[in-house]
């Protein structure tokens, strides 16, 4: 099933349920409660540049890992990741035309290596919408 909000869309693990918000997609894994957030920002001119993601990155306080270069479905973007109070998260900021997603993961550690490549396997199949059908 394919899930997610005006602009875009995802293909959902079968492991994962979905909830939508006015302004973001709430993926929970059912098994053991990790969670992946999707909100999205529309830029009110011009495409989505390297340094949107950058001063997107920056908005996360917090000592995380250097910002890797990441491509996910047919978005570009950039992700880091750290622990932090005992949970694991990772950020991916990405953009497409002028369309900027920021997913966020966070989860026990002991069940991140899973439910990371699960959000990451979602994440591949990320694709531009011009009309959703949800």
């Amino acid at each position: 099933m394919r899930v997610g909000l005006p602009g875009w869309s995802l293909q959902l693990d079968p492991g994962w349920d979905a909830e939508t918000t006015p302004m973001s997609l709430l993926l929970s894994a059912a098994e053991e409660g990790g969670e992946l957030e999707l909100g999205q920002a529309h830029l009110a001119s011009g495409i989505v540049c390297e340094a949107d993601l950058r001063a997107a990155a920056a908005a996360v306080p917090g000592p995380w890992s250097a910002l890797e270069t990441v491509q996910c479905g047919s978005f570009a973007g950039l992700v880091m990741s750290g622990t932090e109070d005992g949970l694991a998260f990772r950020w991916w900021f990405l953009g497409q035309g002028a369309l900027l997603l920021r997913a966020a993961y966070n989860g026990l550690p002991r069940c991140s290596a899973v439910e990371l490549a699960q959000c990451e396997a979602m994440l591949a199949t990320l694709r531009p919408e011009r009309v959703l059908d949800l």
